[in-house]
């Protein structure tokens, strides 16, 4: 029974390569690379590359996260990045660069938590339609105009916050705190078009330019209570689901004395329930926010969101259903909304229909996961149905269905492979041959 031999060792090194992308049509969409050392020198530091690549830009450099400042519970994180344009020759378009540190709230027991963080970005923002830039014509002209919708911006958000929560499984967390933004937007040196049509291009896609400062104080009501679920977000693997009502709501104040450049009054409201049963919930949210000045709302954002998952059906397949409904009024800070490939109506292309009234539901019939080894794989057969357009009354659905292929080793990661093929049954694009897309995660 005696020890000869005590051998003590320690993890110098922890390599690891995290990745997501997304691919339509044919071209990647989406690429997010990060490969990482998680446990530098054996201090429990992270430090890596981080890669992100969208259909305008790619932007690569550092990343560094520290769990432990100091062998305290203190999360510091820093990334930093050069953002290039995707098309040839486009070459550096700006950077940008994000950093927290904070004490959060590491449990449920956990009173007191306080964080500052800071990001920045300077770039060109795009919006795009299937794989080109979404195009601008103003109504207002005999002649069709064409404009890419593409703009300059220079961007500054900083934000100190500290939070105390109370109670016992039922939790109350109470935030106060004060957010700075800087924006100032800009038309791009290319672009092309009258003086009318440049303001008009302005009004309806650059955001407002300002310097908003504000105190904010924001309740958040949430409880304690789990229920585990597979097939839901991931595909074979235990998942916990909180259940019950959770309640966020956020009042900010911003003032020529906090150094703003603007008055107004900003609110958010949000509650959310989910039911649980045996096998299966059923869940609803609604989220409204906005800002008032002088009498004027303004950004005035609408979300309502139903979903459910059926139990299974003799233990060979089950339904996961999400409906969306979505409004954005008095826009002054130049997003839209748009519904296509990438936003649950996958037979058709990226940012199709553009408006500010949108509505999307998503119906999924999943086989429950099979075994080959270590490969966990299944199919799916869907429906989906949607539209954006300017107002509720100009609404149009447009319907696809489909099948697709669920892929999962989990010794390889958390993250389900998804192969999808749909076919548009109404609209312009119906009749083509299809579209495949394939990427991590599932579609909803």
């Amino acid at each position: 029974g005696a020890v000869d031999v005590l051998v003590v060792t320690q993890d110098l090194w922890s390599l690891r390569l995290n990745s997501d992308f997304e691919i339509r049509d044919g071209k990647l969409t989406e690429l997010t690379l990060r490969p990482s050392e998680n446990n530098f020198l054996g201090w429990r530091k992270q430090l890596g590359l981080l890669f992100e690549l969208t259909q305008g830009s790619y932007a690569i450099g550092p990343l560094y996260r520290d769990p432990n400042v100091l062998g305290k519970r203190f999360v510091l994180e820093l990334t930093a990045a050069l953002v290039f344009g995707r098309e040839t020759g486009s070459g550096l378009e700006g950077s940008q660069s994000s950093m927290s540190f904070g004490y959060p709230l590491w449990s449920f027991e956990t009173p007191w938590g306080a964080q500052i963080s800071a990001s920045h970005f300077d770039g060109v923002v795009r919006r795009f339609q299937g794989d080109d830039l979404l195009q601008f014509d103003d109504p207002n002209t005999p002649v069709i105009e064409e404009v890419p919708v593409e703009y300059g911006l220079r961007r500054f958000i900083s934000e100190l916050s500290g939070v105390r929560q109370l109670g016992g499984n039922a939790k109350h967390r109470i935030f106060a705190g004060h957010r700075l933004q800087i924006q100032r937007p800009e038309v791009l040196p290319s672009f092309e078009g009258t003086n009318e049509v440049r303001d008009a291009f302005v009004d309806e896609f650059l955001p407002i330019s300002e310097r908003s400062s504000l105190i904010f104080t924001r309740y958040q009501f949430l409880l304690q209570d789990f229920a585990i679920y597979r097939n839901v977000d991931t595909f074979d693997l235990p998942e916990d689901v909180r259940i019950g009502l959770d309640f966020t709501a956020e009042l900010g104040a911003a003032s020529s004395a906090l150094w703003s450049e603007r008055a107004f009054l900003q609110y958010l409201g949000q509650v959310g329930y989910l039911h649980a049963f045996s096998d299966w919930f059923v869940r609803g949210q609604l989220s409204m926010s906005g800002q008032r000045q002088s009498d004027q709302f303004t950004e005035r954002r609408t979300t309502i969101e139903l979903s459910g998952v059926s139990p299974a059906v003799l233990g060979l397949f089950r339904t996961v259903v999400r409906a969306r409904g979505l409004t954005v009024r008095n826009r002054i800070s130049g997003d839209f909304l748009q519904i296509g490939g990438d936003s649950g109506l996958r037979g058709y292309p990226v940012g199709e229909y553009v408006g500010e009234t949108a509505g999307v539901v998503n119906v999924e019939l999943r086989m429950q996961p099979l075994t080959l080894d270590k490969l966990r794989y299944g199919g799916v057969l869907f429906y989906d149905v949607g539209h954006a357009a300017e107002s509720f009354g100009g609404l149009s659905a447009k319907h696809d269905v489909g099948v697709g292929l669920r892929l999962l080793i989990p010794e390889l990661g958390v993250n389900t492979l998804r192969i999808d093929w749909a076919y548009p049954l109404n609209g312009s694009d119906s009749g083509v041959a299809g579209r495949f897309s394939l990427g991590l995660g599932q579609a909803f």
